[in-house]
């Protein structure tokens, strides 16, 4: 992946859409788009509808990011509690997490 700074890869993060569907739950309004790289890695998109007051017209649709490690992910000697990012937790990481993977792993390809 040749993404050459920050902007490039904050833009790549927010083209989710791109990556396809994952899973949806119809039933939440929650759809999971998954990015998986080749060593096992990957990001997930949480994307669901949320009403944040009773007087809002529409929902606005959010995001949550998630970084999933494998065992042997080399992001994980890079950051100080890599246990964090060893599973998928509902309340997912900071945008800044997956942008930050992409720099300091930039030698990690996406699985075709």
């Amino acid at each position: 992946m040749n993404l050459k700074n920050k902007d490039e890869r904050k833009k790549f993060i927010e083209n989710y859409r791109s990556w396809g569907v994952w899973k949806e739950l119809p039933e939440l309004g929650v759809k999971l788009y998954r990015l998986n790289f080749t060593n096992g890695d990957c990001f997930i998109v949480t994307e669901y509808k949320s009403w944040y007051s009773p007087f809002a017209v529409q929902a606005t649709v959010n995001q949550k990011y998630h970084l999933i490690l494998t065992p042997n992910s080399p992001y994980r000697n890079k950051i100080p509690y890599p246990d964090c990012f060893s599973y998928y937790e509902p309340c997912g990481c900071a945008q800044g997490s997956l942008i930050d993977y992409l720099t300091k792993c930039k030698d990690v390809e996406v699985m075709k």
